[in-house]
């Protein structure tokens, strides 16, 4: 009977039967070394994926040759991760040079052309723009929504600064499109105290009274108005609708 070898923590031998990310539920599952290779197990049963060094048990396992039943992967594979050695074929919008040899440098060539063609650029600066708006504009804009450590509270007008991500996510889920600025304006709040008046609790919820009654007000004398209109009609009486 042969003798178990010793085994300790950290053991990075490779030998017979012994097992990587191995999982006993559903029969077993994992990597297991049987002869002279990494076998991949699923629920018990070979998947036909095997590896020669451990390398080719990882993520990293696209690389390792041994992995595939035929020792060596197929050129398909080996002329996705080729690199394009070709020479780069240049053209400009404005001052900023693509590489149109690339799918990538065409598409955005095109897109910084149509974009200074519809917004009539002429000068190497409008191109420039327009290329900068048509390639990162929308980005640009998701980026400024954003807040940051100086952003200003839209309640209290006071720079938000170190927050972590889930404070600064419920923090801008809370004001959406709201801003200090915004928020001054829409309660009112001018003079020399607008930032106090504000930034002040009593007052601001004064003022939202105020703008709830305003509303309120509006929408009766918008349906009083509805009402007045429907009576005259009715009034003019069935003569006044014959042809």
């Amino acid at each position: 009977m042969a003798k178990s070898k010793k085994r300790w923590f950290g053991d990075f031998r490779a030998y017979e039967g012994k097992k990587i990310g191995w999982s006993k539920r559903t029969g077993g599952t994992g990597w297991k070394r049987i002869g002279d290779k990494w076998v991949q197990i699923k629920d018990g049963k070979p998947t036909g994926r095997k590896a020669k060094y451990r390398i080719g048990t990882t993520a990293l396992s696209m690389n390792n040759p041994d992995q595939w039943e035929g020792s060596k992967p197929s050129n398909k594979k080996r002329d996705k991760l080729s690199v394009n050695k070709s020479r780069p074929k240049v053209k400009s919008v404005g001052t900023v040079d693509f590489n149109v040899n690339t799918a990538g440098g065409l598409a955005a060539y095109n897109k910084a052309q149509a974009a200074a063609k519809t917004s009539g650029a002429k000068t190497d600066q409008a191109k420039d723009r327009s290329t900068t708006e048509a390639a990162y504009g929308e980005r640009n804009r998701q980026r400024a929504k954003k807040s940051n450590v100086f952003t200003k509270h839209y309640k209290t007008g006071k720079e938000l600064g170190v927050m972590s991500r889930r404070e600064r996510r419920a923090y801008e889920k809370e004001a959406g499109t709201k801003t200090w600025e915004s928020e001054k304006k829409r309660l009112g709040a001018t003079g020399n105290k607008q930032n106090t008046k504000a930034s002040s609790k009593s007052w601001r919820r004064k003022r939202e009274l105020e703008l709830a009654k305003k509303d309120q007000t509006t929408i009766r004398e918008s349906k009083n108005s509805t009402e007045r209109k429907k009576q005259k009609l009715f009034s003019l009486g069935p003569t006044q609708y014959t042809v």
